[in-house]
């Protein structure tokens, strides 16, 4: 008698199962400021997603500038045909703040990482970005 009962709770488990794992929706944030911790204004942040089945290709998906406080905010849903992201800084893309800084270091929800900076699909990643002066 139990068992009819055990196949509607298995199958609407699968169903909330496929709901949750199916939300891309991805929140993609952080901060720029220089190695002095004063913020950066006007430094693009662009975010590219590597298509399913290839290897490098990969598309600019979308992009910001980061504000006065040097803050920037992303939030976007990739359609299924990429894998994972990529966050990059283009700072060096402004001739003035090329001529600025040389590099930069970064965290990765507030933590150093040499691993710059993918950001995974259906979650949300902070990237502080810090402008090392030439």
């Amino acid at each position: 008698m139990k068992l009819p009962l055990v196949f509607p709770i298995l199958l609407l488990g699968l169903c909330l199962s496929g709901c949750i794992h199916s939300n891309r929706s991805t929140t993609i944030h952080g901060k720029v400021t220089d190695d002095s911790n004063q913020p950066i204004a006007n430094v693009p942040i662009i975010i590219a997603g590597l298509r399913k089945g290839t290897l490098y290709h990969f598309d600019k998906l979308e992009a910001v500038y980061t504000n006065r406080q040097g803050e920037y905010t992303i939030t976007f849903v990739p359609s299924n045909q990429y894998r994972s992201l990529e966050v990059a800084n283009q700072f060096n893309t402004d001739s003035t703040l090329y001529h600025t800084y040389r590099h930069y270091s970064v965290t990765f929800n507030n933590q150093s990482t040499r691993d710059c900076c993918a950001a995974q699909i259906g979650y949300t990643s902070q990237y502080d970005f810090i402008l090392l002066a030439r």
